[in-house]
C-alpha cells in the first residue's frame, strides 16, 4: 500500500471498520454517478414547477457539496 493510501486508511479507519480502500473508491464512483444524474434531473423537475433552472442548479450544487463534505469529513465513516 502506498504512503498516501496508508494515510487515508489511517484517517478514515477504513480497515479498522471492516472495509477496504477499493470498496470506498467504488462507493465514491457510485455517489458521483448518482449526483451527476441528479445534477441534470433536479433543475428540470424544479423548472417544470416554475423555479429558475439556474437557481435550482446552484442550490443543488451547493447543497450536494456541503452535505457530501460534512458526511465524508465530519462523519468520518466508510460506506
Amino acid at each position: 500500500m502506498s504512503a498516501l493510501a496508508e494515510r487515508v486508511d489511517k484517517f478514515f479507519k477504513i480497515t479498522e471498520r471492516g472495509s477496504t480502500l477499493r470498496i470506498e473508491l467504488w462507493a465514491a464512483v457510485a455517489n458521483f454517478t448518482a449526483n451527476a444524474y441528479l445534477l441534470v434531473l433536479v433543475p428540470e423537475l424544479l423548472a417544470a414547477a416554475g423555479v429558475k433552472r439556474s437557481a435550482s442548479l446552484f442550490g443543488f450544487v451547493v447543497a450536494t457539496f456541503a452535505s457530501s463534505s460534512i458526511v465524508g469529513l465530519v462523519g468520518n465513516l466508510p460506506v
